[in-house]
């Protein structure tokens, strides 16, 4: 990113000779389609919430490989949509990578079922009505239904 390590960071991959392997993008406004350019999405994360980053992953299409830390198995079925790993793991981080990366059938089946996962759970209808549901239940009301028409949604 554009954080204040970039060019840390930009010295330590001339230094490796790493500049055709890494891409430093800074802050984009295009990244659903720079992660259709993608095979595999990868976040090694050291403490994570739902990571909104693993959800877009996801809603393009793409297996996750993820630290298996805060919501990150709320989101990743080790095995169906991707792979968990346990954090600080290279070996098993490597692994998984290599597993995704040698294996395009798995790879698009994980996928196809990210983009399920993403589809059937987190969709703003579901969402605003889970959060209807508990206001209601911290409010002492009876359960209000939802049904969008002309793309609104509709209390009954």
């Amino acid at each position: 990113g554009d954080g204040p390590c970039r060019s840390m960071l930009e010295n330590y991959i001339v230094e490796q000779d790493l500049f055709d392997l890494v891409w430093i993008l800074g802050d984009r406004e295009d990244v659903p389609e720079l992660m259709r350019l993608m095979d595999i999405f990868v976040l090694p994360s050291l403490a994570e919430g739902i990571s909104n980053t693993v959800l877009e992953a996801m809603a393009t299409g793409l297996p996750v490989i993820a630290t298996d830390v805060g919501g990150n198995p709320e989101l990743v079925a080790d095995g169906e949509n991707g792979r968990l790993v346990p954090v600080g793991d290279k070996q098993r981080l490597a692994e998984a990578m290599g597993e995704l990366v040698d294996n395009p059938e798995v790879r698009v089946k994980m996928g196809d079922k990210a983009l399920e996962r993403v589809k059937s759970t987190f969709n703003w209808q579901r969402t605003v009505s889970e959060y209807l549901g508990i206001y209601d239940e911290l409010l002492g009301v009876s359960q209000v239904k939802l049904e969008t028409q002309n793309n609104r949604v509709l209390d009954k």
